[in-house]
């Protein structure tokens, strides 16, 4: 459903149920998104998938893919009191748009490189990354990510038990999703926080973008109606000379460690929040790339269950 009106979908949270808010991006609390649902057969269950590709859009160079994700599954936490609630959200970049992009031994070509997530943490790889293959289905690169199921450390703090009914995992509740490729490199963020990268050495390195959602299980989820995702304002945005992106994010001693890569000689402002609903950033500093890479370690850490940052000029 393209225009899906969402205000007026219930979602049961711990038990309580409520209406599905605006996303945090919408403009005027406006609740349309696109809605997708597959393998919600009442009689033939069997593992489906579907990708969507943009018309007409071809991208090179450094670029971003941002969009505003719901997962919604039914039962409770982990699907607990009902059947066929997992299904994985995917999303990719550099793709030829041509192909059929999902977790199956029988697709007869793939490309582009895509990940994919649950919403409720029932699948052993509840995170997964993917590469294509234009003779076969994809390589699963699941192995390279820092973790792949939702019980992780940077899963658990990512979505807490204070946000989210499956602690550890992005469902009932709005995700910013972002896919960055910089430089040869691909960033995979949660949130603005990064979870898994890696450096593209593929001869993938143009195309389009993709989201898309799949259920690799026969079972149907019940109730079917329960089992869905909505995508939010999507946008594709251009990095230019002056972009900065987060190469990592890692606790040492004494706080956090930072370091950003960019341009040489692009400045940017380093700020942080412990609270992403609503948001209140704090400046913690002006940082330059200077020969394309920037170092901050943030001190003032104490204390807070969860921090983000973000580097924006």
């Amino acid at each position: 459903d393209w225009a899906f009106d969402y205000g007026a979908t219930p979602y049961t949270f711990n038990g309580v149920t409520a209406l599905i808010p605006p996303a945090p991006s919408s403009p005027d609390g406006n609740t349309r998104a696109l809605r997708l649902t597959v393998n919600n057969n009442d009689t033939n269950g069997a593992p489906a998938a579907v990708n969507l590709y943009p018309k007409h859009l071809a991208l090179s160079g450094d670029f971003t893919l941002k969009f505003d994700l719901w997962m919604n599954y039914p039962g409770g936490p982990g699907g607990t009191g009902s059947t066929g609630s997992t299904e994985h959200a995917i999303f990719g970049i550099l793709h030829a748009g041509t192909n059929a992009n999902w977790a199956t031994a029988s697709a007869p070509a793939s490309d582009g490189l895509w990940f994919a997530l649950s919403g409720e943490g029932g699948d052993t790889r509840d995170y997964r990354a993917y590469e294509g293959n234009p003779s076969g289905p994809p390589t699963d690169l699941t192995a390279s990510l820092s973790a792949s199921n939702h019980t992780a450390a940077i899963y658990q703090n990512l979505f807490p038990a204070t946000r989210f009914e499956t602690p550890g995992a992005p469902g009932k509740n709005w995700v910013e999703v972002e896919v960055r490729y910089m430089n040869r490199v691909v960033t995979w963020l949660l949130d603005g926080v990064v979870v898994a990268q890696r450096t593209n050495t593929s001869f993938f390195t143009n195309g389009t973008v993709m989201i898309g959602l799949m259920d690799t299980f026969a079972s149907i989820a019940n109730p079917a109606r329960d089992a869905f995702v909505l995508v939010d304002n999507l946008r594709v945005e251009r990095l230019g000379p002056a972009s900065f992106g987060f190469e990592s994010v890692r606790p040492q001693a004494g706080g956090i460690s930072l370091v950003l890569t960019g341009a040489a000689g692009a400045t940017f402002a380093l700020e942080a929040t412990t609270n992403l609903n609503p948001a209140v950033w704090q400046t913690l500093a002006t940082v330059s790339s200077g020969e394309g890479r920037a170092t901050f370690v943030d001190s003032n850490v104490t204390g807070a269950p969860q921090r983000f940052y973000r580097a924006r000029q």
